[in-house]
């Protein structure tokens, strides 16, 4: 008498609050998007990997684009986190602006192709536009901040004023050369975060030195 071959026996599936599946998916698009170009994740591989069904998975992301832009608002939550405790209140702002870049050009060196779909995406979303416009205001704000708390004597209102606008110019010409580095990263990452790191102290002297201290 012949007998058909057991089938495998599924793990059952873990209980987790929402919050918590949610976080876990999140992760799972982050190795998977870290590893494969964009067009090559599907939505399917993701459900597998964190052991759910396809209709529980969409309940959270309704489609890819929205698990993406989860994944990259957890990179920028991590990389802002990890540069701002990387950085020495003691050092001078050369060494902090310096840094900064070279978290931020770490961050897209641990992924790769996140980092490429970001900068394609970014484009033609709004949904990533939005969000990569809520991470520039942040930036500017943390590196006003860090200007401002120097002990070099205070701008003058009018150069105090003007600040924000020097740095939010300086992220714009940062994070063109950090695109440009993903594009080509045979160029010196360290070159890179010098260049920008002088661009921002040279043009905040300049402020100081154009409308005063």
């Amino acid at each position: 008498m012949s007998t058909k071959p057991a089938k495998p026996t599924e793990s059952p599936r873990r209980r987790l609050s929402p919050e918590s599946r949610r976080a876990e998916l999140v992760d799972v698009g982050l190795r998977l998007f870290g590893d494969r170009p964009y067009d090559q994740v599907r939505m399917e591989d993701v459900a597998n990997e964190a052991g759910v069904s396809r209709a529980l998975m969409y309940r959270y992301f309704p489609d890819k684009l929205s698990l993406f832009a989860a994944v990259v608002d957890t990179i920028s939550d991590r990389m802002i986190a990890r540069t701002a405790a990387a950085i020495d209140p003691a050092a001078s702002p050369f060494e902090r602006a310096r840094a900064g870049v070279l978290g931020y050009l770490d961050a897209y060196a641990k992924y790769p192709h996140t980092a490429d779909a970001i900068i394609r995406r970014a484009v033609s979303d709004p949904r990533l536009r939005d969000r990569d416009q809520h991470d520039r205001d942040r930036l500017t704000d943390i590196v006003v901040a860090q200007i401002r708390g120097l002990d070099d004597p205070r701008l003058s209102p009018d150069a105090d004023a003007l600040l924000p606008t020097i740095v939010a110019a300086w992220l714009a010409f940062t994070e063109e050369c950090v695109h440009s580095w993903v594009h080509d990263p045979s160029t010196d990452r360290f070159a890179i975060a010098d260049l920008c790191a002088y661009a921002l102290t040279d043009a905040v002297a300049r402020l100081a030195a154009t409308l005063g201290r």
